[in-house]
């Protein structure tokens, strides 16, 4: 049974905008002094009202509702009910966070793996950490640098700064763009690997997609175009020489990822002079600016391991 709410606050009056008076059916303002009264004691006042205090047995919140003074509403009070129990804002609040969390996590593995397949760059390359990177001679400054750049990207310190890892072919200059790329996905972020080559070989493609054809991931020239240059991470690997028609592109992308300061990792079998000139001033201008580039020497690991294992087959 509900106290009449005086009887709890010691007062005969009432609230003339949350509860009724007495039998006969009037109501009453309440004085300067129930309001005081009121104000220092809440949750006595909500306990008459039929919605007490309570506290979540989750997150530890008490729940009294809110009495603040405004005169110009009826009985000079405004009033905030305390939430029904059971039902705790908060918690809810810190579940509709988590699920809305999930689900971006969700779409930037989406993305992330769409691109993935596009390219040439292969699924066993998920596989690649800076642990299992076999170090050898030539791949020491590469590693060095690569663990920095994961480093300063997992603290959120990259600046918007980019790598170029440049040597021959099988040097490990993926494996160590892609253990960044790996390690930037288990930080949350939104981490793209993809190469030159297949990048526009699919942009190019999706000139001559109907509307009809459309897929839920879009594949529009501009839809990946957005996704390259506001990726959190980007690994382009495989970064050479390009056909005019894709100027635009390479540009698009590259300036893109300079006026946003996102970090961005390439791999190339070019140096930097031969990149220079194949990228031209306004494009290299930018490139240069940002980018730390360090040489792989190493021999070709592919070679090294396949001859091994023939040795290894003809023997015995």
């Amino acid at each position: 049974m509900i106290k009449r709410l005086g009887d709890v606050l010691g007062v005969q009056s009432l609230p003339a905008s949350t509860a009724a008076s007495e039998a006969n059916g009037s109501t009453h303002q309440l004085t300067n002094e129930d309001i005081e009264r009121i104000l220092a004691d809440p949750g006595a006042y909500f306990e008459a009202l039929g919605r007490p205090r309570w506290t979540c047995s989750v997150c530890g919140t008490t729940y009294n509702g809110v009495v603040m003074r405004n005169p110009a509403l009826p009985g000079g009070l405004f009033v905030v009910k305390p939430p029904v129990k059971g039902h705790c804002p908060q918690c809810e609040e810190a579940e509709f966070r988590k699920r809305q969390e999930q689900r971006e996590r969700e779409e930037k593995r989406r993305v992330a793996d769409l691109f993935l397949r596009w390219s040439d760059i292969g699924p066993s390359y998920l596989r690649c950490t800076f642990d299992n990177f076999e170090p050898r001679k030539g791949t020491r400054a590469a590693l060095e640098a690569a663990r920095a750049f994961a480093e300063r990207l997992r603290r959120g310190e990259d600046g918007g700064r980019w790598l170029l890892l440049f040597g021959d072919p099988g040097c490990g200059k993926t494996h160590l763009g892609m253990a960044i790329r790996n390690a930037a996905e288990e930080a949350g972020l939104l981490a793209i690997a993809t190469t030159q080559p297949h990048i526009l070989k699919e942009i190019q493609a999706s000139w001559r997609r109907r509307p009809a054809d459309a897929s839920p991931d879009d594949r529009s020239e501009d839809w990946m175009l957005e996704k390259l240059q506001q990726a959190r991470f980007l690994l382009l690997d495989d970064l050479g020489p390009w056909r005019e028609w894709a100027d635009h592109v390479m540009f698009t992308i590259i300036d893109g990822r300079y006026r946003n300061y996102r970090p961005t990792v390439f791999t190339s079998n070019y140096t930097p002079e031969e990149l220079e000139q194949i990228m031209g001033r306004r494009l290299w201008s930018r490139f240069a600016a940002r980018t730390e580039m360090v040489p792989v020497t190493a021999t070709d690991y592919r070679i090294e391991v396949e001859r091994q294992q023939l040795r290894g087959g003809g023997s015995g």
